[in-house]
């Protein structure tokens, strides 16, 4: 089971927990708690991306000619865009 199956099974009740819990305030209110897990559960995709940077696992975005494709496709667009005008 993945981070991301886990955070979505969770009940309310290991929500509130594990909030209270990890933010050492045992009268976080339910509401905020969930606050917290939606932003969690949005944000999942960067922090597994940092975890694996920390590990010094190489990300496609690191490579040199990764970024150069990209700065090379957003010139293509910006053409693009500037003969439309």
């Amino acid at each position: 089971m993945t981070s991301r199956d886990k955070l979505a099974t969770m009940t309310d009740e290991e929500i509130l927990a594990h909030y209270r819990n990890k933010h050492g305030d045992p009268h976080m209110t339910l509401s905020m708690a969930r606050e917290m897990h939606r932003a969690a559960f949005k944000y999942l995709h960067l922090s597994a991306r940092a975890e694996q940077r920390k590990a010094g696992i190489s990300l496609p975005e690191d490579d040199p000619a990764w970024q150069e494709r990209i700065r090379q496709a957003k010139h293509r667009v910006a053409e693009h865009e500037q003969s439309d005008d």
